[in-house]
């Protein structure tokens, strides 16, 4: 090897060397991961599979009948939260109460 092949191999050893010490330093693991966790799609379970659109009618399934305390058991989708929820208003209610979609299934107009 020539000199200047030399000298860059030894640059290339020298920088191998600082950063596979920088990438032992936990805070500096901890950011890389967050950048990889950040760059990743976030899909939300209940955004995506969730067939209820605003202003559907809708009523309380099993579950919701046994888990809820309400007078009615139909209303109609005023809103969604950010997570798996809905506003509903239920009928003879002024306000909407949030329910998540497993206690409400799509109204019958059969």
């Amino acid at each position: 090897m020539n000199r200047s092949a030399t000298l860059l191999h030894l640059k290339h050893e020298a920088l191998f060397t600082i950063l596979t010490g920088v990438l032992r330093n936990p805070t500096i693991r901890f950011v890389m991961w967050v950048t990889q966790v950040s760059r990743q799609p976030r899909y939300r379970r209940g955004m995506t599979e969730s067939h209820i659109s605003i202003g559907a009618r809708v009523c309380l399934n099993d579950l919701g009948k046994t888990k809820t305390r309400m007078k009615s058991d139909r209303g109609t989708v005023v809103s969604r939260t950010k997570g798996n929820g809905f506003y509903v208003l239920m009928d003879g209610n002024k306000t909407p109460t949030i329910l998540h979609r497993t206690y409400i299934d799509l109204e019958d107009n059969a």
